[in-house]
């Protein structure tokens, strides 16, 4: 294989990640917690207040302890209340608070503004076509974690 070509596929992560989707950091969130965030705000996880780890995991494709340190973080910013069910201890109940929701908006507004921006420059085609892409490059990344596991 081309070694060119190998520098220029490291070269173009290297790049996309320092320049890829950001906020501000004024509004002192991470782009995995707004999701979380937006997540727990419309009910993607769960039917009720109550959080599925194992559901968050599978959306967010972040470790378990992740989130639990993410959701401490975001507790300590004062963005979510957490519960421990006293019935069940495995399951935990998080709301937004109102600081939670005031810095969501905010955020899911410059997030919306700046993807808006993007596909408009790109072009939905080409946004699709890079999707698709991304899609097949993260399966195959994968496949070779699981693969090199395995050996």
């Amino acid at each position: 294989m081309d070694i060119s070509l190998k520098k220029a596929y490291i070269q173009i992560l290297f790049r996309f990640r320092k320049n890829g989707l950001d906020i501000p950091k004024i509004l002192d969130v991470n782009i995995t917690e707004l999701f979380v965030m937006a997540g727990i705000s419309n009910n993607i996880f769960c039917n009720d207040k109550s959080v599925n780890m194992a559901q968050i995991q599978s959306n967010t494709h972040i470790t378990k302890a992740a989130i639990s340190q993410m959701f401490t973080s975001l507790e300590k910013r004062g963005y979510v209340v957490r519960e421990t069910d006293k019935t069940n201890r495995r399951k935990i109940t998080v709301e937004l608070t109102p600081a939670g929701e005031r810095i969501l908006e905010e955020a899911q507004k410059q997030v919306d503004g700046m993807l808006e921006k993007t596909i408009a420059r790109l072009g939905e085609e080409k946004a699709w076509q890079l999707i698709g892409l991304l899609e097949e490059l993260s399966d195959i990344a994968e496949d070779i974690k699981r693969e090199d596991a395995g050996a």
